[in-house]
């Protein structure tokens, strides 16, 4: 009995096209049951949903399989889960599988290859893995020959195998690091560090893929692989359209075997499989010269290569050496922007601009944002970047930032930006304020006698009262936060998305608690992100404009 084929297809139309038009020219591919999973398209994304119809509609057209059956996800799984999911289920009902991604051109012996190898070797439990590729080499090879690494590019296997998959890999992890004689060479198949490093970027989130799950429980089951002498496969989707893949593949196999002859051979690895794999894998020079190269400066190298970045460098380093408070204009940002000090303006720039910590996504095409505490507008800047449709109420109590705040709306030209300049308070009767200068201007505290003026205030309550939603509200009121948040408490349910700056003065008590707790209480979840800590909270006596703890508070509705 013929081995099922197992496809998994996603948005690429054109990639897809090739892979099934190269399928189709197998001669045992009549006699074959194509079980196709369409993964769905990724949310908010009419592109993405765009191309999914198209390639459904191109399977459609298949008609040289015995058999398609197309499983279609409305959801996007990703490519991990779609495929653990598939070739699990697949196994359950037909035992053995072949198995293919949308970017793999197979040969006209692919298939033929591939059900020999499944027949030859099924009763042998300790070959788990059938491979139809192995990069182009000068290094002489036998026909066939078991070299331990699971290629994902075309490939088999039978579900008494299959069942030793451990999809965990922090156990996974674990249990490879507790060998007591683990040689790291047989383990990366010679091909330097390749499949450690995955397991490390896979454990830190920085990558989600299930082949290094599959090579893992392969290598602890002491399972064999087999792989041809002359690739059956080429990987055609290393053209920057695939997630997991580079955009350059040195790797891809042009001229493909037309026939490999499977027979039975003794359960070795071939050492010289692994000399091969080196040969090719093996850093080039300039690589080489690169990883003896310090990480700081490589990053001036990057910096300096990239026109824009370089200004910004050599701006950065003209603002940190200009005097404290002392007003001035820079071009940091794409138009002048005007400033009051040029410390706090940095700090402000590279918080929002360069980590963008009020980075929010919204389907609504022009979102309501509230912002309490502009300053000089880096923020109000930002908003209308991310969101230009955005209607942003900015307010700002320090009459003369504010007066700076609104030549920089003038020189974006941004418009639905209303400038309030009036202090975010519980009433609306004028409040004492301090002035700082930069970034630290706030309703005084005990101890403050210094600049101390009467300004304009407004009631936040009053404000989110007039709106049915709000998309935005940021509130970076040095210290007046929790009484603020007390007094419109019951209006707090309308907004979606809310960052507090939280302000932990030595002269008050702490109550981040409560904070917390009415956050909870009205169904929002949150994150918080030190802004300024002691580094040696039990040592320490450090304090920040008379603060001894500031944190970001970032809150939302699941």
């Amino acid at each position: 009995m013929l081995a099922p084929i197992v496809l998994f297809v996603y948005n690429r139309p054109l990639h897809t096209q090739m892979t099934l038009e190269s399928l189709a020219k197998n001669a045992l591919v009549k006699e074959s049951i194509l079980y196709v999973y369409s993964d769905g398209p990724k949310p908010n994304n009419p592109e993405s949903e765009k191309l999914v119809l198209q390639v459904r509609a191109l399977l459609k057209t298949v008609d040289f399989v015995k058999e398609i059956v197309v499983i279609e996800s409305e959801v996007n799984k990703g490519l991990a889960d779609n495929i653990i999911a598939g070739v699990s289920s697949v196994l359950e009902k037909h035992g053995k599988v072949i198995v293919l991604e949308d970017d793999m051109l197979s040969s006209p012996g692919f298939l033929k290859y591939m059900n020999e190898a499944l027949t030859c070797y099924q009763n042998n439990d300790q070959v788990m893995h059938i491979s139809a590729y192995f990069p182009k080499t000068k290094v002489k090879l036998p026909e066939t020959f078991f070299y331990n690494v699971t290629s994902c590019w075309g490939w088999g296997t039978w579900s008494s195998a299959w069942k030793k998959f451990n999809p965990n890999m922090l156990e996974l992890s674990n249990e490879l690091n507790n060998q007591p004689m683990l040689d790291l060479r047989l383990f990366n198949g010679g091909q330097n560090n390749l499949y450690y490093n995955q397991i490390v970027q896979n454990l830190e989130g920085q990558k989600k893929t299930w082949a290094i799950k599959w090579h893992v429980s392969v290598f602890l089951n002491n399972g064999y692989s087999l792989h041809p002498r002359y690739s059956l496969i080429s990987n055609i989707g290393h053209d920057g359209s695939g997630e997991n893949s580079w955009s350059d593949n040195p790797f891809q196999q042009n001229i493909l075997a037309k026939e490999i002859k499977v027979k039975e051979i003794p359960l070795i690895e071939n050492k010289r499989a692994i000399f091969a794999a080196e040969k090719v894998y093996k850093p080039a020079l300039i690589t080489k010269l690169s990883m003896m190269i310090p990480a700081y400066i490589k990053e001036k190298i990057r910096v300096f290569s990239d026109g824009k970045r370089r200004s910004q460098y050599f701006e950065k380093r003209r603002l940190y050496a200009y005097p404290r408070f002392l007003k001035g204009e820079s071009n940091l940002l794409s138009n002048s922007f005007y400033f009051v000090d040029a410390a706090s303006f940095l700090h402000g720039f590279e918080e929002i601009f360069e980590t963008e910590i009020y980075k929010f996504s919204t389907t609504n095409p022009a979102p309501l944002i509230i912002d309490c505490g502009s300053n000089i507008g880096l923020s109000v800047v930002y908003f209308k970047k991310l969101c230009a449709n955005a209607k942003v109420l900015a307010f700002e109590p320090d009459q003369k930032i504010a007066q700076t705040l609104q030549k920089n709306i003038d020189s974006f030209g941004l418009e639905n930006v209303e400038l309030n300049q009036k202090a975010i308070w519980i009433h609306n009767d004028g409040v004492e304020f301090q002035e700082e200068g930069g970034f630290s201007g706030r309703i005084p505290k005990e101890g403050d006698v210094e600049n101390i003026v009467k300004v304009p205030s407004v009631s936040l309550k009053s404000i989110l009262e007039k709106y049915d939603k709000i998309d935005f509200l940021k509130m970076d009121i040095e210290g007046a936060e929790f009484e603020v948040l007390k007094d419109c408490k019951n209006q707090l349910s309308k907004i979606e998305n809310l960052f507090i700056e939280y302000h932990s003065h030595i002269s008050e008590s702490q109550n981040l608690h409560l904070i917390l707790a009415m956050l909870t209480e009205l169904g929002f979840r949150y994150h918080i992100q030190e802004a300024f800590v002691r580094k040696q909270p039990f040592f320490e006596e450090t304090t920040m404009t008379n603060m001894d703890l500031q944190l970001n508070v970032f809150a939302n509705k699941p």
